[in-house]
């Protein structure tokens, strides 16, 4: 049983915040429990019944109370945890799915529910780790997901202040939509925003101060490509550069990074960069997905990934480069080829990597060793005709 109690005081509101409380069962056993009540005030447990029915002896500070357990139900639950396989902490809002029941695990990886099919493969899945398939352990009652990118960006919060265009097509709105979906699939937590005509400096500090931002990225329209930082924060001018660095791997003419002053300056954390964006550069769907994939890229640098680099050319079935083809990694984030079918990818994690090939619904999928390839060719062919397919 999945078992969620909450104290509250005689005018409903929590108690015990972030307290220890003491569980003491009769007649069954605690699986799994939350070391400590939540901002609400609650605790979840995962309790197994010895008998038809037991009781949870609960103490906390100078209260105590008693609660009656009975599975009235003939029906068959599956409970468990999801973790964090390297902190070992459980994982809210993942997806876990069995047959055709799915449910979302709550505080703690705590998760419950019917099942009708126990021997269909489990799946669970959330942003910003490995998806898992495979059998529930009932030994454990515990699945275990790797964290991606060594669970540097889960829970980053990172500001995008796009421009809404004036009639020249949303173009820096654009990139700001494509790096917030990279950010998500990385397990960060974008907050994407249009940014405000004529807003104050008053209105904006207050802004930031409710999101305190690890990262704020301003996307501007501009005559001119340039990459600006709060020129008193050494941290930005760093970032700054790693992102002229991508920049210049996936094909654009970077600019040398300027120092500015004012409108970064209003800010109450974290590291400030804002880029001017002009039409050539982000001319077309390719390079603005090119353009966030950098800036992605630039963001897992810098906090401290230091993944692998691989760079390719990829050719249609007949042997012609590949035109806006688009190359990702399996969790989805990746970068369009060039005229000549090139492509880098900068974001690899070190070890064996599912490499993907896609354009007009066809696909092919590679396994490559980063470790050893280096350099790589793709070709994309019909799917069903290659026998390297869904390796």
């Amino acid at each position: 049983l999945l078992v969620s109690i909450r104290f509250l005081d005689k005018y409903g509101s929590p108690l015990f915040k972030g307290e220890k409380v003491t569980v003491k069962p009769e007649d069954c056993r605690i699986l799994e429990m939350t070391e400590r009540t939540d901002s609400n005030g609650e605790i979840s447990l995962v309790v197994k019944l010895e008998k038809d029915a037991g009781i949870l002896n609960l103490s906390a500070r100078d209260f105590s109370s008693s609660i009656f357990l009975k599975n009235m139900s003939r029906t068959k639950f599956i409970c468990g945890r999801i973790i964090d396989q390297k902190t070992g902490r459980g994982i809210s809002d993942a997806v876990v799915k069995l047959g055709d029941q799915a449910t979302v695990s709550r505080f703690g990886g705590f998760f419950c529910f019917p099942v009708t099919d126990d021997s269909a493969e489990m799946m669970v899945f959330r942003n910003g780790y490995e998806r898992y398939s495979g059998a529930f352990p009932e030994d454990t009652l515990e699945i275990s997901l790797s964290p991606l990118f060594e669970g540097l960006l889960i829970d980053k919060v990172v500001a995008i202040e796009a421009e809404k265009g004036q009639g020249s097509g949303d173009f820096a709105l654009k990139v700001g939509k494509v790096l917030a979906g990279n950010l998500r699939l990385g397990g960060a937590r974008p907050e994407m925003s249009e940014l405000p005509e004529g807003e104050g400096a008053e209105r904006r500090l207050f802004r930031h101060m409710d999101l305190r931002p690890d990262y704020t990225l301003i996307l501007r329209e501009s005559r001119d490509f340039f990459i600006g930082y709060y020129e008193l924060h050494e941290e930005s001018r760093d970032f700054a550069r790693r992102i002229q660095k991508l920049l210049g791997k996936l094909g654009f003419s970077a600019p040398e990074p300027v120092p500015l002053s004012e409108y970064l300056l209003i800010q109450y954390s974290g590291v400030r960069v804002l880029l001017g964006l002009d039409m050539e550069t982000v001319r077309n769907r390719r390079a603005r997905w090119n353009l966030a994939y950098s800036l992605f890229c630039a963001l897992l640098q810098d906090a401290g990934f230091k993944g692998n680099e691989v760079r390719g050319r990829a050719i249609d079935a007949n042997g012609v480069p590949l035109f806006e083809g688009f190359v990702r990694s399996f969790c989805g984030i990746g970068s369009f080829t060039d005229a000549e079918g090139c492509f880098t990818l900068c974001h690899l994690q070190r070890g064996v990597e599912r490499i993907v090939l896609e354009k007009d619904g066809l696909y092919r999928e590679y396994i490559i060793d980063v470790r050893k390839e280096r350099e790589i060719e793709l070709s994309l062919k019909e799917e069903g005709k290659d026998g390297n397919q869904g390796d």
